[in-house]
């Protein structure tokens, strides 16, 4: 979520800068069969599609020529996860105003923003012991 100058109330004339977290995962890689891949792509199409079996977006449904063309345009990969590392930037850095002024604007937006909005208010105690 990009954050316009405005929003800050100790210095206009700080860069815009983006609110984000993210998480990374490390470790060995394992790429899967076809077969694999083809079970994979069953769970998940009938998952995305709430279990209705019905559906002409489920794998099952797909016609063969179409499965056949498009698994071999997809990598199927398996991690052992040896590792975890993880970044919340929320503009912490920032004062107690310029911060709930930020969540203000992020309130106005649709998506994401009103999501990093509600991790911001959830976390503004434990960064400003207020």
């Amino acid at each position: 979520m990009l954050r316009k100058r405005n929003w800050y109330t100790t210095n206009p004339h700080m860069g815009s800068t983006w609110n984000y977290m993210s998480v990374h995962a490390r470790g060995p890689v394992r790429f899967t069969s076809e077969q694999e891949l083809v079970e994979i792509m069953k769970r998940l199409s009938l998952h995305f599609e709430n279990g209705n079996k019905e559906s002409v977006t489920v794998y099952d449904n797909l016609p063969d020529e179409y499965t056949e063309k498009m698994i071999k345009a997809i990598v199927g990969i398996e991690i052992e996860v040896t590792e975890l590392d993880n970044v919340c930037k929320i503009s912490q850095n920032r004062d107690v105003v310029s911060f709930e002024n930020i969540i203000r604007e992020l309130k106005k937006q649709e998506g994401d923003a009103l999501k990093i909005a509600e991790i911001m208010e959830a976390r503004k105690s434990s960064i400003f012991q207020v």
